[in-house]
Order: structure tokens, then C-alpha cells, then sequence
């Protein structure tokens, strides 16, 4: 079974607790492939 890829447009947040790191997480946790293009 192929692993799903996504992509996310969104912000960074340095934090980690929202924004682009934020989503990476939630993808890796969902067993998916993460791609990302960070915004302004």
C-alpha cells in the first residue's frame, strides 16, 4: 500500500506547538509522507 503525501502551507512557529511544525507532527503521526512550503 502506497504511503499518502501531503503537502501544508502554512507559517512557522518556533515554538513547535503550532504552524508548519505542528503539522508535520500530526502527518508523521498519521503514517503520511510530509511535505511543506513555509509562508509569511
Amino acid at each position: 500500500m502506497p504511503v499518502a503525501r501531503i503537502l501544508s502551507i502554512a507559517g512557522s512557529d518556533s515554538s513547535g506547538g503550532a504552524g508548519i511544525q505542528a503539522d508535520i507532527k500530526t502527518i508523521t503521526a498519521l503514517g503520511a509522507y510530509a511535505s511543506t512550503a513555509i509562508t509569511v
